[in-house]
């Protein structure tokens, strides 16, 4: 796995598929699932220490096999549902201990009583050049994002239980900062920007929005002390 460079975009998962539920194959209803997923900008060779150490792996019970991808494959690779589904989740950037509670943190959602349906680690560590700005680069190496149903108030009790769990696991590797994009079902976010960071983004906001025509952000909707 040391010889695979910044081109490959990889994210591991696990889920807990619901009984019956049409969207899997049986062999994949109401169990612990683990969905690898990876792409490479750079074709084929960016990915082959990878394909190779998959051979050495357990056949997989779902193989969607290594192919050219197109931007509309390419949005279905995280298994998001194609409709809006009632949920709560929290997106965190981890730095390189990540690896150290990997295990545990995904382990949370293989629990048969677990309210949290998703936890996914997304690896976003790369040396692309940046630009000048608030946040023109990934914070951390690796996204942690959780997510579970909120159906009504006692589904999202447990699923905040839930979260609070994962994140509590991740604790060791985690930077002090949300994703705020992945932090579903939520109004506003407190820590998704460094202090000059929110206080930059509420400057632009009063310059391009003094009248608060339009709906604040997540990060926004958390600003009103910055």
């Amino acid at each position: 796995m040391s010889q695979i460079g910044d081109a490959l975009s990889t994210s591991l998962s696990v889920l807990r598929t619901p009984p019956g539920a049409p969207a899997f194959p049986p062999a994949l209803q109401g169990v612990p699932v683990v969905h690898l997923a990876f792409a490479s900008p750079q074709g084929a060779d960016a990915a082959a220490p990878l394909l190779r150490a998959l051979e050495a792996a357990p056949a997989p019970a779902v193989n969607s096999n290594w192919a050219r991808a197109d931007a509309a494959r390419l949005a279905h690779i995280h298994l998001d549902p194609p409709n809006p589904v009632p949920a709560l989740g929290i997106g965190r950037w981890l730095g390189p201990r990540a690896v150290d509670v990997a295990a545990e943190v995904l382990g949370t959602a293989a629990a048969p009583d677990s309210p949290v349906a998703v936890v996914e680690f997304r690896n976003l560590g790369n040396a692309a050049p940046t630009r000048d700005g608030a946040m023109t680069a990934v914070p951390g190496p690796f996204l942690l994002h959780a997510v579970g149903l909120a159906a009504d108030a006692a589904s999202g009790a447990r699923t905040e239980r839930g979260l609070a769990e994962v994140q509590a696991t991740a604790m060791r590797a985690d930077i002090g900062l949300a994703a705020a994009s992945f932090a579903d079902g939520r109004a506003a976010v407190g820590d998704g920007l460094d202090r000059s960071g929110l206080q930059r983004l509420v400057r632009i906001r009063n310059a391009v929005d003094p009248e608060r025509r339009l709906a604040p952000s997540r990060l926004l909707a958390a600003a009103n002390d910055a």
